[in-house]
């Protein structure tokens, strides 16, 4: 009994077989058992890599390239095993997907002699054989064309317009002086509070005349620069340049730096801080009232509360700057407890207890753990406070 060829047998299995195949394996098991393999393979790799199942065109010209490349694959005079020469076909052809199915085919199927092909048979080799599978020679690939950068763009830069000297190109040269004496005469017609004056004060104090840069910072007090003037100031007369009291006394002379928020700045500070008298109480209270929203008021109407209380001994004047301090506090974010205590005490001592128990209480709520503190305790058995339990 014949049975139909490969070819006939892979036809079918892929549903385009011819109707004489058909008939015989529906008699022949051993086909029918082949069939069913080929079958499988084809089920398990379309399930495993999800591909739709191939026309009969595709079938058909996938066969012939894997068949062609067999017969090519077994012109030399050595085995060639299925499994390879198959999916290195497919591969090619096809893609990975059908390659797994041939190699699972491959698995049953004998390798490929080369008597049944027709060639000759060769002498049993000492030693295996490499498979070698011949591959086209490369392809001669043309050289890019060489593109010609082209010409940056020439920028003429424009020259920078004249301006004064820069302060660190005049530093420590001969005729920093003279520049410094050139400005300074410039801004002596200039009135008070003009940014002229803090110019000439940097060249001044670069050119080593301390005294120029003094007055040119004092008068430029009440400028927009007036807080980097400030800053200078309190520079030199840290390092010994200047000293307090002159700057004091030519704010004082200066009505428009004697007005300005940071020349009543420094009067209120260094004067606290070199007499603790009236007149500095007033300058920080003048700063108080009239800059009310700068956050450094806070500081120094604290300072200036305490002299008031402790030094001059005038609670309405120490209360009234302590109150200031709260409200700066609240309105720059600050804590304002230290400030709430002063003023307790203060109230405490005018008489007016209920306002201080009132302060007193809002300070512990703040800060509990105080309740512990000597001070704070003998302010609270005077007023009658007791601690809140938890």
């Amino acid at each position: 009994m014949s049975h139909p060829s490969f070819d006939d047998l892979f036809d079918l299995a892929h549903g385009v077989g011819t109707p004489r195949t058909r008939a015989h394996v529906e008699t022949c098991a051993a086909c029918r058992a082949e069939i069913a393999g080929q079958r499988q393979v084809l089920a398990d790799v379309q399930d495993a890599h999800r591909h739709d199942r191939p026309d009969p065109f595709t079938v058909a010209r996938h066969k012939r390239a894997l068949m062609g490349r067999i017969g090519e694959a077994a012109r030399p005079r050595r085995r060639l095993n299925l499994q390879a020469a198959a999916a290195l076909a497919i591969a090619a052809c096809s893609g990975a997907a059908m390659a797994y199915g041939v190699i699972r085919y491959a698995d049953r199927a004998p390798a490929v002699d080369p008597v049944v092909l027709g060639a000759p048979v060769p002498a049993a080799p000492a030693a295996p054989v490499a498979v070698v599978v011949d591959e086209p020679a490369p392809e001669a690939v043309e050289p890019a064309p060489v593109v010609e950068a082209a010409p940056a763009p020439v920028v003429t830069k424009r020259p920078a317009p004249k301006k004064r000297p820069k302060l660190a190109r005049i530093e420590q040269k001969p005729s920093a002086k003279k520049v410094a004496a050139r400005l300074l005469a410039e801004a002596a017609d200039v009135p008070s509070g003009r940014t002229a004056h803090f110019d000439a004060g940097e060249v001044a104090a670069l050119a080593g005349d301390a005294d120029g840069a003094t007055r040119s910072f004092v008068r430029a007090l009440g400028s927009k620069k007036g807080g980097a003037a400030r800053e200078r100031l309190e520079i030199m007369a840290g390092d010994g340049s200047t000293s307090r009291a002159v700057v004091l006394g030519l704010i004082r002379d200066d009505d428009v730096a004697r007005n300005s928020k940071d020349g009543l700045k420094l009067l209120c500070q260094w004067s606290l801080a070199e007499r603790s008298d009236r007149e500095a109480v007033m300058f920080c209270k003048a700063v108080a009232e009239r800059f009310g929203q700068d956050p450094d008021v806070r500081r120094l109407a604290l300072a200036a509360g305490r002299v008031a209380e402790h030094d001059l001994e005038d609670m309405d004047l120490a209360r009234r700057l302590y109150t200031r301090a709260i409200l700066v506090s609240q309105y720059a974010g600050l804590a304002s407890t230290e400030a709430l205590l002063a003023r307790a005490r203060v109230l405490a001592r005018m008489g007016e207890r209920d306002a201080a128990a009132a302060d007193l209480r809002l300070y512990i709520h703040r800060h509990p753990e105080a309740t512990y503190q000597d001070d704070v305790a003998e302010l609270m058995r005077s007023l009658g406070v007791t601690a809140q339990k938890p």
